[in-house]
């Protein structure tokens, strides 16, 4: 789950007694997991030096944007108050690991079959933590952990944080955002802030059915759609797509020391994440139908 979204290293999955327990180990050769300085979050192991002073930088860059908002402003509500560090609290509180990527030149790679044929695209990120315990509800596993370097870390809901990073997260080669590096970054950002929103649950299950509000599982973009057919859209008030677009939207108009080139791309993402979400159910959001902002 996530947008479009995929371990440089040895993954094992056991299954023992009859479902009773699913255990996956991430197990890398590497520096040992590296946290991040301000940040709750921790990088895996698997993760190179570039790659961890990559998304390191890219943090320090979020909790120092001057955004000067309202505090009873959209972007406020959403997430929890009106400057860059509180973006930084948003993602702290969503997102615990950070998972290297699988390397190699298909690693991830996926394909859709929709009414118009197949469609391949490349996972960008995936929150795996989600992904696994809805899973594991619907089969009725009793036990799921995840073994992160030499942490054992028990998925008791959506809530644990585990974020798996594709290459493309990273690399944005022969694409025309290689011309202007400061730009990436907040492609990588928005990102982050769309996974971590698959890590909010407003109700929990009581059984196999997952509400809707619980991982925020997206849903098949409908006929018409440039994505038709693909998984890659919203019918849920308050979903990834939406938090990813308020994220764009704030930067664009209201990150006073960002660049130029930041801000264009900010609008740009703003603008595809709602595009993926019903003009109906926005307007409803936008116009207080659907009450607050589910934090």
């Amino acid at each position: 789950m996530g947008e479009f979204h995929s371990k440089s290293v040895w993954l094992s999955l056991f299954n023992r007694c009859c479902g009773a327990l699913f255990l996956l180990s991430f197990a890398a050769m590497g520096m040992g997991m590296r946290g991040i300085e301000g940040h709750s979050i921790y990088l895996e192991s698997g993760m190179t030096a570039a790659e961890a002073e990559t998304v390191q930088a890219d943090l320090v860059a979020l909790d120092r944007m001057n955004l000067g908002l309202a505090e009873d402003s959209l972007p406020a509500l959403v997430f929890g108050g009106a400057q860059g560090f509180h973006l930084g609290e948003f993602l702290d509180k969503r997102i615990d690991y950070l998972i290297s990527p699988v390397r190699g030149k298909a690693a991830d790679a996926v394909e859709f079959k929709t009414g118009a044929g197949k469609t391949t695209g490349q996972i960008v990120a995936h929150n795996l933590g989600t992904a696994l315990w809805i899973s594991g509800m619907k089969q009725g596993v009793q036990s799921l952990i995840v073994e992160i370097d030499d942490r054992a870390v028990p998925i008791t809901g959506p809530e644990v944080g585990i974020v798996r990073l594709g290459q493309a997260f990273f690399g944005m080669r022969g694409h025309w955002l290689a011309q202007v590096p400061e730009t990436h970054r907040i492609q990588r950002l928005g990102t982050l802030m769309h996974e971590a929103r698959h890590s909010d649950c407003s109700v929990r299950p009581a059984g196999a059915v997952i509400p809707a509000t619980c991982g925020y599982s997206h849903s098949v973009c409908p006929k018409g759609h440039y994505l038709a057919g693909i998984p890659a859209c919203d019918v849920v008030p308050w979903g990834p797509y939406f938090v990813q677009g308020v994220f764009g939207a704030t930067v664009s108009l209201a990150c006073s020391n960002c660049s130029k080139h930041e801000r264009r791309l900010a609008k740009a993402i703003s603008l595809d994440a709602l595009s993926r979400m019903d003009i109906g159910l926005l307007n409803g959001m936008l116009q207080g139908k659907h009450g607050l902002p589910v934090r």
